[in-house]
């Protein structure tokens, strides 16, 4: 049995309990409906049973900032272990998956766990800041196992698109809802899914109303 820990949360970001509910294939669902989040009450409600759940594997330990909230998302996935610090689960777990989407948060959240040799999921955006995505990159090249991504680089209606007989492509665009920093990662994802590694640079060429990326291709 893989034993992971979902560590962290904040305002805005339901990840904690969809994903949990994911993995261990099951959830309250009377008290999914107090999580805040309608949507993610919506799709979990739409998945038959045996679409939820992952062989083997269990979210055994959850840490928030808040206990209360750790409390409540342990009573709704059914999740054995609230601890009091995320260096608790240190010892007890095969991995940890930091919940927060709050970039900022990601270097000290992980650092524990990067220290300890812990495999570390980490949501998306992995970094906001220049120095912070310095660390992360050392850390990967001493051969740490890190990993954070959108999920538009494995969605199936990108990677099976067949371009190639569609000719030369000499503009692709991509909206994201929400924020920039928490969420253009999905639109820049999705695009580079689509061109196949062909981005050389992105420049944030927006003003402080409006982010607008501007991407460069081979």
């Amino acid at each position: 049995m893989i034993r992971l820990a979902f560590i962290g949360t904040n305002e805005g970001n339901g990840h904690i309990f969809s994903w949990s509910a994911i993995v261990n294939g099951r959830y309250n669902p009377d008290l999914m409906k107090q999580c805040g989040y309608p949507v993610i009450v919506d799709y979990l409600s739409k998945q038959p049973p045996e679409n939820l759940g992952i062989p083997d594997t269990q979210v055994s330990h959850v840490w928030t900032q808040d206990r209360k909230i750790a409390e409540f998302v342990s009573r709704t996935c059914y999740i054995e272990n609230v601890i009091e610090t995320p260096e608790q689960a240190i010892g007890h777990v095969d991995a940890v998956v930091i919940t927060t989407d709050i970039g900022s948060t990601h270097v000290e959240l992980a650092r524990p766990f990067i220290d300890a040799g812990i495999p570390v999921f980490i949501d998306k955006p992995l970094a906001d800041t220049e120095d912070d995505l310095k660390i992360f990159y050392n850390w990967h090249m001493q051969g740490k196992l890190i990993m954070s991504c959108s999920s538009m680089r494995y969605a199936k209606e990108i990677i099976s698109l067949d371009l190639t007989k569609s000719g030369e492509i000499l503009f692709v665009s991509g909206i994201m809802a929400k924020s920039w920093e928490r969420y253009g990662v999905h639109a820049i994802e999705g695009l580079y899914a689509i061109t196949k590694d062909s981005v050389e640079s992105v420049f944030n060429i927006g003003d402080e109303k409006l982010n607008l990326a501007y991407l460069e291709f081979k």
